[in-house]
């Protein structure tokens, strides 16, 4: 299983749709954010087969392969898996959310994948009954995971979930939207980290790209941008480390700039606009609870990335729907306290 150090190198190889079907602009910000966390990464096309599999191969041994939606057939995947047996084939099959009729479907696409020596990461809810399953037909239950369907892009790319190879926790960083014709792809960055078992929700950026506000003519100045979309959504759980997101934006070619959400949702989200957080969910699951969710070093590091750029009027916005929240009374005078200490002084 892969698991993120800064100390390793992970090769990781990610089989796609096809070239064709992304934008250059977004594999040049993929790639620009994973060179700065050391990933080696290489995108080949729809059809992988035994020759076309050497080319990249041949140039460095990959650590992994994630292979989207089922499209490599399973005879070829098997023969790859015996050419590189060092090499952790996973398949992920993205049509999870599917009817009770076309669950054998799926339950024999995995069957074959499984037979071919792969390791399926399934978005299924069925995944316990086919665990259960498994062992009737010989197989061993523990080579199906699964992985929630928040963190699965759709339609296009494919970024590799990271394991902890003991514990078997996911780890990963950002699920990004909205960029441009590729759909949607997930960015690992440091510090983040998300743990599959208890549920527990992924940092979700929304990021618009630059050639989508230039083509756009109702968007002809920063400040007019939030009024018409609010693109950036930000949804924290208190292990994340708010520098790190800082430190990724440089890297990506996009224009990131933080609004306020209008998100509805059953677990708490956090917008930001000029560094100022406000909570907008009425009900937020217990683990965001957690005294920690805002914590000192997260609010130096947003003013200290944005320059402290903040606007009296957000403040008391975010102030008033900040308290709405009664399950963070106690704690909403220290935090804000701290955000109103950022304010520039008139």
């Amino acid at each position: 299983m892969w698991f993120f150090n800064t100390n390793d190198f992970y090769r990781l190889v990610f089989v796609v749709e096809g070239k064709d079907t992304i934008s250059e602009f977004t594999l040049r910000m993929v790639a620009k954010a994973l060179e700065k966390y050391d990933y080696h990464t290489t995108v080949v096309d729809t059809v992988l087969t035994l020759s076309n599999a050497h080319d990249f191969f041949s140039q460095y041994y990959p650590d992994g392969v994630i292979i989207n939606d089922f499209i490599v057939d399973p005879d070829t995947l098997k023969q790859l898996i015996k050419a590189y047996p060092m090499c952790k084939f996973y398949v992920r099959d993205i049509h999870s959310n599917i009817l009770d009729k076309d669950i054998s479907d799926l339950f024999n696409k995995t069957i074959s994948y499984i037979k071919s020596g792969a390791m399926v990461l399934t978005t299924s809810k069925c995944v316990n009954q086919f665990k259960k399953t498994l062992p009737l037909c010989n197989m061993d239950p523990n080579r199906i995971k699964w992985a929630p369907d928040i963190i699965m892009p759709y339609p296009y790319f494919t970024i590799p979930h990271m394991f902890d190879r003991e514990k078997e926790k996911f780890n990963i960083g950002m699920y990004v939207d909205d960029i441009g014709v590729s759909g949607n792809i997930v960015i690992p960055f440091l510090g983040a980290s998300y743990f599959a078992c208890n549920n527990r929700q992924p940092t979700k950026f929304h990021l618009l790209a630059e050639h989508e506000i230039s083509a756009d003519p109702r968007m002809k100045s920063i400040e007019t941008l939030p009024n018409y979309f609010s693109f950036i959504k930000l949804f924290v759980y208190n292990n994340l480390k708010f520098e790190n997101f800082l430190n990724l934006i440089p890297c990506m070619n996009v224009l990131a700039h933080l609004t306020l959400t209008n998100t509805e949702s059953n677990f708490c989200s956090l917008g930001i606009r000029y560094n100022v957080p406000v909570l907008r969910s009425k009900k937020a699951p217990t683990f965001l609870k957690d005294k920690n969710l805002v914590d000192h070093e997260s609010v130096e590091s947003i003013a200290t990335g944005f320059n402290r750029i903040y606007r009296e009027t957000e403040f008391k916005k975010a102030k008033r729907l900040f308290r709405q929240n009664k399950w963070l009374c106690e704690y909403n005078s220290k935090a804000l306290k701290m955000w109103r200490e950022f304010l520039p002084h008139k």
